[in-house]
């Protein structure tokens, strides 16, 4: 007897019905009103290269979507989620398509040190706000100080800058839409030595040449991935 309609959902369909049923368990589940209309793209999502495994990507979510996978599958060999997270079929399907391992961990229920630790981080990061989920993620493993700043302005950043590098041995990557303004507003700081940085692959010029405590990028020509390879590089270098 051949299937049903139902019996033969594609793994798409699966994958949209999964998501549905999740922002209905969401909202069931305290959200507010006004966030009513909220997908599962909305929820928290923590994404942190494993920098012991250059080409994995950890996830810690309850779902993982090819929403979630989008634009990230570039180098992409090793998919890290947690134990009881839910993988839709579209993405398994995907990951075997494209050779990248599936690896599940277990979850730690001890109280991060994270936040206490970055806070007196040798090197902070500065971002625009809207950009916050994402780079969050990519720089949760990374124990660096993160910044928001509410709006992409030189005013507000060259702040932040110079409360960072106030102190002897510290630093700051300033990731902005206008590094242009931002260069030029570090120039006006006596004890900032500050750099443009158009490709992680001139860092150590960068540093042999300059010594900068500021590095300035291109947020609207860096993806986070490189960003957090940036933050890598640049933080094993003050060792």
């Amino acid at each position: 007897m051949s299937p049903t309609r139902a019996e033969a959902l594609t793994h798409s369909e699966i994958e949209a019905i999964v998501r549905v049923v999740l922002q209905r368990l969401h909202s069931a589940q305290g959200a507010q009103p006004e966030h009513s209309g909220s997908t599962t793209a909305d929820l928290p999502i923590d994404q942190t290269v494993d920098a012991s495994t250059p080409a994995a990507l950890r996830l810690e979510q309850p779902l993982v979507t090819l929403e979630h996978l989008r634009d990230r599958w570039c180098g992409l060999s090793v998919l890290q989620v947690p134990k009881r997270c839910v993988v839709t079929p579209a993405v398994v399907d995907e990951l075997r398509l494209r050779g990248v391992a599936l690896e599940r961990f277990a979850t730690s229920t001890r109280p991060s040190r994270a936040s206490a630790e970055s806070a007196d981080s040798k090197l902070l990061v500065l971002a625009a706000k809207n950009n916050q989920s994402e780079l969050a993620g990519q720089l949760a493993g990374s124990k660096v100080h993160l910044q928001w700043l509410e709006q992409d302005s030189h005013e507000a950043g060259l702040e932040a800058v110079r409360k960072q590098v106030a102190r002897a041995d510290r630093f700051c990557l300033w990731c902005t839409s206008r590094p242009f303004a931002a260069i030029n507003a570090c120039c006006q700081g006596g004890q900032l030595t500050a750099v443009q940085l158009p490709q992680i692959e001139d860092l150590q010029r960068a540093i042999d040449e300059t010594r900068p405590n500021v590095i300035v990028v291109d947020s609207t020509r860096w993806r986070t991935m490189a960003v957090a390879q940036l933050v890598n590089n640049w933080t094993r270098s003050f060792v």
